[in-house]
């Protein structure tokens, strides 16, 4: 169990670090439909969403290319026991086929976020973390699959969340008016969305890039004290999660801007 623990804390990083471009996209997609939400767009709250969905699906995929360069990386960096790497190995090739799921997801979230809808947003994390939690303890310790079952678990409930989701958007969306494939995936929209994500984007790479950094350190202390640093996080992250909830939810607030501030806020008309 240490050996599993220990690997599951390093990749877990790199996993993470690699999705956070597109992650960012779930703050600046609820941002941007929070403002169309204000303004009455529906059109434009859809095209928002469209728009993140795309970025997330091509990131996804890219990234699911780029797992064996990953996870080569990450073996490079952490210079950790062969045992562990080889472990590390599996865990992010397995872990990154979620990919387009998990950024799909976050577009997702950023949708109900921005429409003030957060109620739907838990339930799908509900579902998503309950059905991992309940597969982690069915492939990793009754099937005996180990860290690969620990990945493929992960894998299952990002995809079970993104149909979910996906499901609950498009019987939505059926109900609306037909959008223009032009408005949509107009190039100057999509690239003010980017713009919106990137100074998220910095923040995201400074604060990963330190949590990686102290991860190798422990990898060099040996296994079982990497473990222990993993079951220590785990508590941070309760702490972390605990006060965020605990602050006001501006990003799920409908904005309702006056007239001035729509022209220096809402989105890049289409063309």
């Amino acid at each position: 169990m240490p050996r599993c623990s220990a690997a599951l804390r390093p990749e877990r990083w790199f996993s993470i670090s690699s999705l956070r471009p597109s992650i960012s996209c779930s703050p600046g997609t609820s941002g941007l439909i929070a403002q169309a939400f204000g303004r009455g767009d529906a059109l434009e709250e859809r095209a928002a969403f469209w728009r993140a969905f795309v970025i997330a699906a091509i990131s996804g995929l890219a990234l699911i290319l780029l797992a064996p360069l990953i996870s080569a990386v990450g073996e490079w960096f952490m210079n950790a026991e062969p045992a562990l790497t080889s472990a590390m190995d599996v865990y992010v090739r397995v872990r990154l086929l979620s990919a387009p799921a998990v950024l799909i997801n976050y577009a997702i979230l950023g949708y109900f976020l921005g429409r003030g809808e957060a109620a739907v947003g838990l339930c799908l994390q509900l579902l998503l973390n309950g059905m991992n939690i309940a597969l982690c303890i069915f492939l990793g310790l009754y099937l005996g699959w180990g860290v690969a079952g620990v990945a493929w678990a992960t894998v299952c409930g990002e995809v079970a969340a993104m149909i979910a989701g996906m499901v609950v958007l498009l019987g939505r969306f059926s109900a609306m008016p037909k959008i223009s494939p032009r408005h949509t995936f107009n190039i100057a929209a999509i690239r003010w969305m980017l713009h919106v994500n990137v100074g998220i984007m910095i923040r995201s790479f400074v604060v990963m890039g330190a949590y990686i950094l102290f991860t190798r350190q422990g990898a060099q202390l040996g296994t079982l004290t990497l473990a222990a640093n993993a079951v220590l996080m785990h508590f941070f992250w309760s702490h972390t999660t605990s006060s965020a909830g605990s602050r006001p939810p501006r990003s799920s607030s409908p904005v309702v801007p006056s007239a001035p501030v729509i022209s220096r806020l809402s989105c890049v008309p289409s063309g």
